[in-house]
């Protein structure tokens, strides 16, 4: 019998890593509709929040929370930015026709659409995974599923942000193809 599990659960993981290694780039967790807030106290109009299901617990954010989470996403895209300015002027230095512009590299936040998603981490603090993605992508389906894309640039990008701690890691752009 466990002979049996064994090559059930062989042939599942092999059938994952086939799937995750497709041509797909996009590929989207579907959330319960239900689930989703639009944030109307930020500025922008183009954040969703969604519960994590998986945990089962609805972490509500709070007017200072959501004020911590776009600082904290201003200061690592302003690092971002900054990092990019200086590979800019090396490129420059090496190749001074090179075509790269400034828009080419950095990040301009008014045009990226955000997902955050809240849990209690392991230390029980509130934290918030922020993912980001050019607002041109799609249609309302992001307000419901978390979008996963891999390559796609700076187009992509996320990070972990501890509200208490008023502290951001884990910023990531993505690569690309």
């Amino acid at each position: 019998m466990s002979k049996k599990i064994t090559q059930i659960i062989l042939i599942s993981l092999i059938s994952c890593l086939l799937a995750c290694n497709s041509e797909s780039h996009k590929t989207a967790i579907e959330i319960p509709p239900r689930l989703i807030q639009t944030d109307t106290t930020n500025r922008t109009q183009f954040i969703a929040i969604i519960d994590d299901s998986a945990i089962k617990k609805n972490i509500q954010l709070t007017k200072n929370d959501l004020s911590i989470i776009d600082q904290q996403i201003k200061i690592a895209v302003s690092n971002y930015n900054v990092e990019r300015e200086q590979y800019l002027k090396k490129i420059r230095l090496e190749d001074p026709k090179t075509t790269i512009k400034r828009e080419d590299l950095f990040i301009d936040l008014k045009n990226y659409k955000r997902q955050y998603v809240a849990h209690i981490n392991a230390k029980k603090q509130k934290e918030v995974w922020v993912n980001c993605f050019c607002s041109n992508e799609g249609n309302d389906e992001w307000k419901s599923k978390i979008i996963e894309v891999r390559d796609g640039g700076k187009c992509y990008f996320n990070l972990r942000i501890i509200i208490e701690q008023k502290s951001y890691y884990e910023f990531m752009v993505n690569g690309k193809a």
